[in-house]
């Protein structure tokens, strides 16, 4: 990143991508944020898509979910109503984990790395606030090198993010203030801990925690049954920790 000072903000800016100079997108919006309501709303865009981009083919195109289990059911009826609306046939990534020529790529976060397109769809239930998840969702957003669309279920604090995201599309940077001393040193410590966890299993992270909240042996086997099952992300500490102590008292009788 470039930094410059600017009265009491910094502006960090980046210099454009060399490949994609050629390319005239500079008055198009690097990305649009939209309260996600159903299917339609992906297939709207979709065709919106393609009418602002006549030449625009499907394996142009990716749509991603962020979510730990790939939601099947969900992907077969998406897949189904943009053959239904555009003809397009789907692609679906979690099996050929490669572009197809002429076939739209449809997958979650798990099947993306290394892969880029002119345009994203995202869709994500709500934007969380651990590292992990932040770290997922900027990989899917930056698969795209001319526009992405973030589609949010939940849009509690989506109008802080539309603000910052009217000021990077205008200004072409983003504008923020330097962490104090104490942020900093917080920064560098979840950094360090995001680095040890890379190299342990979930059943070590889970093993860990219980050790910490003094969980007993009896209850432990309850609590990572209904974790699976929960809409927590594995990795996420904080969350983990605050389903745990929610429900420990109906665990561990």
């Amino acid at each position: 990143y470039r930094i410059e000072e600017q009265n009491d903000h910094l502006c960090l800016s980046r210099e454009p991508i060399r490949r994609f100079e050629e390319l005239d997108i500079e008055n198009v919006p690097s990305m649009i944020i939209q309260k996600y309501d159903n299917i339609a709303q992906i297939v709207n865009i979709l065709i919106e898509i393609k009418k602002e981009n006549p030449t625009v083919e499907p394996d142009d195109i990716a749509i991603i979910t962020l979510t730990d289990k790939i939601p099947y059911e969900y992907i077969d009826k998406l897949g189904y109503k943009i053959l239904e609306e555009l003809g397009w046939e789907i692609n679906r990534g979690f099996d050929s984990r490669q572009k197809v020529k002429e076939q739209l790529f449809v997958s979650n976060q798990n099947h993306i790395k290394g892969l880029e397109f002119p345009f994203v769809i995202c869709f994500t239930p709500k934007i969380k606030n651990n590292i992990r998840y932040r770290n997922s969702l900027y990989t899917m957003l930056t698969r795209s090198f001319i526009q992405s669309y973030l589609l949010v279920s939940d849009d509690q604090g989506i109008d802080i993010q539309k603000d910052g995201l009217q000021i990077i599309n205008a200004e072409r940077c983003i504008k923020t203030i330097e962490p104090t001393n104490k942020e900093k040193e917080d920064i560098n410590k979840t950094i360090i801990e995001l680095q040890k966890e890379v190299h342990i299993s979930y059943k070590d992270f889970l093993t860990k925690i219980f050790n910490d909240l003094k969980i007993d042996t009896p209850c432990r086997k309850k609590f990572e049954k209904s974790l699976i099952d929960a809409e927590i992300e594995k990795f996420d500490k904080e969350a983990t920790i605050d389903f745990i102590e929610t429900n420990k008292r109906f665990f561990c009788k």
